[in-house]
């Protein structure tokens, strides 16, 4: 599961950070 937790990780970094962004 270690593909998952990267690909978790990326998304949600990702996310994060356009979260950020816009706001």
């Amino acid at each position: 599961n270690k593909s998952v937790s990267d690909f978790n990780k990326r998304f949600s970094g990702l996310s994060f950070g356009s979260k950020k962004e816009a706001s």
